[in-house]
């Protein structure tokens, strides 16, 4: 268990960190062997696992953020996943290239929209978007780093120029308000993620059938099995293991 856990480790880390790792799991274990560790923003890497099960797979990450905190993805990483990570902050994405050497890496704006669009990174880069709405409420309380023009690129044409297998396990998507056009440019029929956990914030859940996350994903085959504090979780109930029998 211990030789399976550092190979892992090294695999993913290097050696030097690898072992830095194993030693912090090690410590934490010995001190209080009941705890649990979560490096996302609120539980999410814990519900994904207890969804997918304790396993090896590819995820794509899109509004990755930082490649460590509050990151969906990190504890995954360290269990031996890799993925496809993408964020429009360039500054994010180097970090994600110096810390999470196996993944591919890519900065890039997604969305349905054709074009160029605008996004505002915020010196608070959780907020930075290309949503009107959302920057216009953020600005009159929070600085703004930079507004720069880009490229708008469709989540399917990124998963074929990256070889991103047709069907893979897990989506995560978190962008800012953008969230509902980011999944508008995947095409289910092509891509088929098991799992997708998307933000969707202040969901009503007495009124869940209106919204149009909710109406977009049910209508391509996935079922919400839960919600929690702002993320929402689909399941493929197209997936051999998830079809009703």
């Amino acid at each position: 268990m211990v030789l399976s856990r550092l190979n892992t480790l090294f695999r993913q880390f290097g050696p030097l960190a690898g072992a830095g790792y194993l030693i912090a799991e090690g410590a934490r274990k010995l001190v209080d062997p009941n705890s649990g560790l979560s490096y996302a923003q609120s539980g999410e890497d814990r519900f994904i696992t207890a969804i997918l099960g304790q396993r090896s797979g590819f995820y794509v990450d899109v509004g990755c953020n930082h490649p460590i905190q509050h990151s969906n993805t990190f504890a995954l990483y360290k269990s031996g996943w890799t993925g496809l990570v993408v964020d429009a902050n360039p500054d994010l994405i180097a970090l994600h290239r110096s810390r999470r050497r196996r993944d591919k890496q890519v900065c890039a704006v997604v969305s349905s929209i054709d074009g160029e669009v605008e996004f505002t990174e915020f010196d608070d880069t959780n907020l930075s978007s290309l949503d009107p709405e959302h920057v216009r409420y953020w600005k009159a309380t929070r600085p703004v780093k930079r507004v720069r023009k880009a490229a708008a690129v469709q989540l399917t044409t990124l998963l074929e120029q990256h070889g991103a297998p047709s069907r893979f396990d897990l989506l995560s998507v978190d962008v800012e308000r953008h969230d509902l056009e980011v999944l508008r440019s995947l095409d289910f029929e092509r891509y088929r993620p098991e799992l997708i956990v998307v933000e969707m914030r202040k969901l009503d859940l007495a009124e869940v059938e209106s919204n149009p996350i909710y109406q977009l994903l049910t209508g391509t085959g996935y079922g919400l099995i839960g919600y929690a504090i702002n993320n929402g979780y689909f399941l493929d109930l197209r997936a051999p293991a998830h079809r009703q029998p």
